[in-house]
């Protein structure tokens, strides 16, 4: 199973002239849709886990799925602080099926052996996030009516972890994030996907792997403790899942990275 793992695409329609925007999010995005359309294997699917346009706007969410037009893979969103439920629903209605255009998205895809469950971590008016009960009955009844299929959850906000966020809008409140993690308790979450915080981690919650993408807005430079320090710099996520478990690859979009020697496949093949 090879899927894609895309986050923080910030995207902008161009008549906005947001000034909060610090790259070429556009173009961004189209880079790395020439390329996915270009990957052989095809990704089984790609997930993009919020923070879909900066200002949560109809125009923006609409350039977004001119952009992604071309892809013919399944789509799975969810939404961050940044995006607008019900202008979201408004562009992509097939997506908010039987809910109002209000309500937090979350739903449950099935690829083989893996089933993908997504939430929306959207509190409207903060930056933090946080999880309500109708996403809890939701994730509950999903994980019981199938309890040994292995999961992946998707959710724009990481959990709540002591001693991992400098601020504490960078992760979802600490009670839903105790809640979350008791009803995953018992269950085979082989992972879960985050954004929010610009930067590429990896960490052990409870035992699942929480797997966070740097994005492709920015980078958020960790090394610096006195100031908020972005970067122009953005990657995705290249995602396996394996019987024996998940396995995530980061590589960056931008700057490009030049190829400085390349090897054909047929003598890297011959080394031992």
């Amino acid at each position: 199973m090879l899927f894609l793992h895309l986050t923080d695409i910030h995207l902008v329609h161009p008549d906005l002239d947001d000034p909060n925007v610090h790259t070429d999010t556009i173009g961004n995005l189209g880079k790395l849709v020439d390329i996915i359309q270009t990957m052989d294997p095809a990704p089984d699917f790609v997930v993009l886990s919020g923070d879909l346009t900066n200002q949560g706007d109809v125009a923006s969410y609409e350039l977004l799925r001119d952009t992604l037009g071309p892809l013919a893979m399944p789509l799975l969103f969810t939404l961050g602080n940044h995006d607008d439920r019900r202008a979201f629903h408004q562009v992509f209605p097939e997506v908010c099926a039987n809910s109002p255009p209000d309500a937090p998205l979350c739903h449950v895809s099935r690829f083989g052996a893996l089933q993908v469950v997504t939430l929306d971590s959207l509190i409207p008016g903060q930056t933090s996030g946080g999880l309500d009960d109708r996403q809890f009955d939701f994730l509950q009844e999903t994980l019981a009516s199938n309890p040994d299929q292995p999961t992946l959850l998707v959710v724009h906000h990481p959990p709540f972890m002591a001693g991992q966020a400098a601020y504490r809008w960078e992760s979802m409140n600490r009670q839903d994030s105790e809640k979350l993690a008791a009803i995953l308790a018992n269950h085979n979450i082989v992972g879960m996907l985050c954004g929010h915080v610009h930067h590429n981690k990896v960490v052990q919650w409870h035992g699942i792997p929480v797997i966070v993408n740097n994005g492709l807005h920015n980078l958020i430079d960790v090394t610096v403790s006195d100031a908020l320090a972005i970067k122009d710099c953005t990657g995705f996520g290249l995602c396996k899942y394996h019987d024996y478990g998940l396995s995530v690859t980061f590589l960056p979009l931008t700057p490009d990275q030049p190829i400085t020697k390349s090897l054909p496949k047929a003598i890297v093949e011959k080394f031992r």
